[in-house]
């Protein structure tokens, strides 16, 4: 009998996320949220569904003082 082949998944790192997820991801409510990528430039606008770059806000977060 073959072996089971388990291929490990890779994990997508997408260019912009919507509310919930940046919500989630940073652990921050979405007043906080809007206003720091408002701050940064990293909000941008699809229709009317308001979307959050992963990019800049990843460097925002990983560059506070601590």
């Amino acid at each position: 009998m073959r072996k089971l082949k388990i291929e490990k998944k890779s994990f997508i790192h997408p260019i912009s996320i919507g509310k919930d997820d940046a919500k989630q991801r940073y652990g921050i409510g979405e007043s906080s949220l809007n206003k720091i990528a408002r701050e940064i430039g990293a909000e941008i606008r699809v229709g009317r569904r308001k979307l959050y770059l992963t990019s800049k806000m990843d460097a925002y977060f990983e560059n506070l003082p601590k």
